[in-house]
């Protein structure tokens, strides 16, 4: 587990991070007024599953999703440097959302049939922040201000 400070984890002072080497996961504790939040984001390589689930009870309230590229060091293991950083399918939030939002677990496999292909040539991944609640619990609108 390393402690991370930074884009990972926003509004967040420091952050408990777990990682590896084709899926990294990192957990995060951001407050707004008194409440603690917790939140994951979530990164799947393209070609890969992802597969995320919340405990018993309690549903999966997605807060952003992207499948592209905006950071050169996710899903890189040959440390390539050509890729376009700022490439984002804008319906990845609206995909997902559909196939996770009020559900206690949800998957899918991370292509670019599903998402089209923002930046050909580039090797993309899906990053996922969402947390998870109890029953019917909605998020309020402060809480979306963390993007």
């Amino acid at each position: 587990m390393n402690r991370v400070r930074g884009p990972q984890c926003p509004l967040v002072r420091e952050a408990s991070c777990a990682s590896s080497p084709q899926r990294f996961l990192s957990f995060c504790l951001d407050s707004i007024g008194a409440e603690r939040i917790r939140y994951t984001t979530e990164y799947t390589c393209e070609g890969r599953e992802l597969n995320i689930s919340c405990p018993e009870n309690y549903q999966i309230h997605l807060v952003r999703a992207n499948y592209g590229r905006l950071s050169i060091g996710i899903c890189n293991d040959f440390g390539r440097l050509d890729w376009s950083v700022n490439c984002m399918s804008y319906k990845s939030f609206l995909i997902m959302q559909d196939r996770c939002a009020h559900k206690s677990s949800c998957g899918t496999h991370v292509s670019s049939s599903l998402f089209g292909d923002p930046c050909p040539g580039t090797l993309k991944y899906l990053e996922m922040q969402y947390h998870c609640v109890l029953g019917e619990y909605h998020l309020r609108e402060a809480y979306l201000r963390i993007w």
